[in-house]
């Protein structure tokens, strides 16, 4: 757990911190300040969002003492504030951190509670959904082998001007360099000037070809099966997902549709323990999930990964019509003991009902009820769970062969 940083005056606390390394948020004289960073980008950022309370005399501000106090949330969601050397701070003190900052505390405390139940998890999917109609632009590619670098030519070191008149040796020695010098430079020139013509003609084959795509694109990715299975492969390894989530498809030859295969997260991979505020505002209570509100919460999450799979097929494939998207999960077979793959639910997704979908209000989007808009293989009961399906299957004669990733 993220630690506290406190200044300590003669009459009480002027400032504290507190806060993991990229988040934090301080309470002090000037104020309720809440600082974070993104990580990897050198960006971070202060925002007040409290109002300030004056010291009560000037020397009291000035009489401070930096002090390091550690809070940490327990397994059991009890707070406990330690000082630098993990002693429990006397609940004196305690109950002054509270009694001056209890209000912006128990707000981080919600904050925490929300990482932890993982709320954010089927939202992030869901929001993350691309229009469906609109047109795909093609992104030139810039040329990335590196220039050939010219030669430098190596000067020999001239003797001083009176030795070679003296000593012939030296002389002939340095005219010796010279002229090794000079030839080395010029079989490097030429092999510099080859290089660099060869570097020149792949550079203009490049941006000759990448202006092709650039020109050709509305036509090339509505017939192109081979530019549209790299631009889709490329699409979905792009995306970024909460939990492990594979994506294999095949393209069939009149590219009206896409048979895609999706590999779910477990349901076991969810947090099965949630976080909720107590009523003192002070602790937080960590109970198990129900069984109901787990299965429930699975099933959004694998219902938002099909739609925002669906969006983004269709949005980089604007001849495809049709998207069958089959996903399945890993289960016991308790009559074997061998895990199977078994199939959650099929659903073909048509593009014009889809672009029926309000994009501009996702966060009003039920992605299980979606699912009814649509043709679909599903055995879900009321409270999510699932028993396996077999799903749509295409024609063999409609697929390409040794295409779909």
């Amino acid at each position: 757990m993220p630690g506290i940083k406190v200044n300590i005056g003669r009459n009480g606390f002027s400032s504290i911190t507190v806060g993991a390394k990229g988040t934090s948020m301080s309470f002090g004289k000037n104020g309720t300040h809440v600082n974070a960073s993104l990580s990897g980008t050198g960006i971070s950022f202060r925002n007040k969002i409290g109002g300030s309370k004056q010291p009560n005399n000037t020397a009291s501000a000035n009489a401070m003492q930096a002090v390091e106090i550690n809070v940490a949330i327990e397994d059991d969601g009890s707070v406990r504030f330690k000082n630098q050397d993990g002693a429990i701070l006397p609940n004196s003190i305690v109950s002054k951190i509270w009694q001056n900052n209890g209000e912006s505390l128990t707000n981080y405390l919600k904050e925490w509670a929300d990482k932890f139940n993982d709320v954010d998890v089927a939202n992030l999917i869901q929001h993350d959904i691309p229009l469906s109609n609109q047109e795909p632009i093609y992104k030139k590619a810039q040329f990335v082998e590196e220039m050939p670098k010219q030669p430098i030519k190596s000067e020999a070191k001239k003797p001083f001007f009176l030795l070679m008149i003296i000593f012939t040796k030296i002389k002939e020695k340095y005219n010796n360099e010279l002229s090794r010098s000079a030839n080395e430079y010029q079989d490097a020139m030429k092999k510099y000037n080859s290089e660099l013509e060869e570097w020149s003609r792949k550079k203009d084959d490049f941006d000759r070809h990448q202006q092709e795509l650039y020109d050709n694109y509305k036509t090339l990715i509505r017939t192109n099966i081979g530019l549209m299975v790299s631009t889709l492969e490329d699409t979905l390894q792009k995306l970024q997902w909460p939990r492990e989530t594979n994506i294999s498809f095949e393209i069939t030859n009149d590219v009206n549709k896409v048979w895609i295969d999706t590999d779910l997260p477990e349901i076991e991979d969810l947090p099965r323990k949630a976080a909720f505020l107590a009523a003192s505002g002070k602790r937080l209570n960590i109970k198990d999930k129900p069984n109901k509100q787990l299965s429930l919460e699975y099933a959004k999450l694998i219902h938002a990964i099909a739609l925002r799979i669906a969006a983004y097929t269709f949005s980089t494939l604007p001849a495809t019509n049709i998207v069958i998207l089959s996903g399945f999960s890993q289960r016991l077979d308790a009559s074997t003991g061998r895990i199977n793959d078994e199939y959650l639910y099929s659903v073909k997704f048509a593009r014009d009902v889809f672009s029926e979908i309000d994009f501009n209000n996702l966060e009003l989007l039920d992605p299980i009820m979606a699912f009814t808009r649509f043709e679909n293989i599903r055995n879900m009961s009321t409270t999510g769970i699932f028993k396996p399906i077999k799903p749509f299957k295409p024609l063999q004669a409609e697929l390409n062969k040794n295409i779909g990733r």
